[in-house]
């Protein structure tokens, strides 16, 4: 069946029994910077990178085939144990060159029955990069001091980083759209169901 993307142990995909996708997928690249004072001007100076930064919401309903309180539990529960990096594919390909931290979780929108079962919920997920570009230096063995992620020679986010980036961020909508024709969800109450756990 259809596999949008994943990160860790979390799968993102469609199939007859279960819809689990997201939407508003954003990276953020940016640099750490001074402000020089010269001959009575002011200009900026790039001291180094900033951690890449990935967001995307995760849209819960109960009739797509999960529990949905569960699943945003598990989101809140991987969030606050943090720790945990891997590579956030989308398809077969990585979003990104380095690995990613799921550093928050943010559930809103949330509507419960009359019954106390929770309906539907937005899950806005933030992962963090966690090494440099390379892969070679994880964020835990790290010994730089600097609150962004420094780098010089040939692990400068190159243009074809960014290349690839852009495209994968311009692709990501019509994936999805794709995978979700592909399949039918299974009515509310019927089929497997199936939760995440991220741990």
């Amino acid at each position: 069946m259809p596999e949008i993307g994943r990160w860790n142990n979390l799968k993102f995909e469609v199939s007859p029994s279960v819809i689990r996708s997201f939407n508003d997928l954003q990276i953020k690249v940016g640099s750490n910077t001074d402000t020089v004072d010269d001959n009575g001007q002011q200009y900026t100076k790039r001291k180094n990178w900033k951690p890449i930064e990935i967001s995307l919401t995760v849209q819960l309903h109960a009739g797509l085939g999960y529990d949905v309180q569960s699943e945003a539990n598990a989101f809140i529960q991987a969030a606050l144990t943090g720790g945990v990096t891997n590579y956030f594919y989308v398809g077969s390909r990585k979003l990104v060159a380095c690995p990613l931290m799921l550093t928050e979780a943010t559930v809103s929108r949330v509507e419960i029955s009359a019954g106390g079962t929770w309906i539907q919920a937005d899950v806005a997920l933030t992962l963090n990069q966690a090494s440099l570009l390379d892969g070679t230096k994880t964020a835990s063995a790290s010994s730089s001091g600097s609150s962004g992620s420094n780098y010089s020679g040939s692990k400068k986010l190159t243009a074809a980083t960014v290349s690839a980036v852009t495209a994968a961020v311009a692709g990501v909508n019509a994936i999805i759209k794709s995978a979700k024709k592909a399949s039918v969800p299974a009515k509310a109450g019927s089929g497997a169901r199936k939760v995440v756990r991220v741990k």
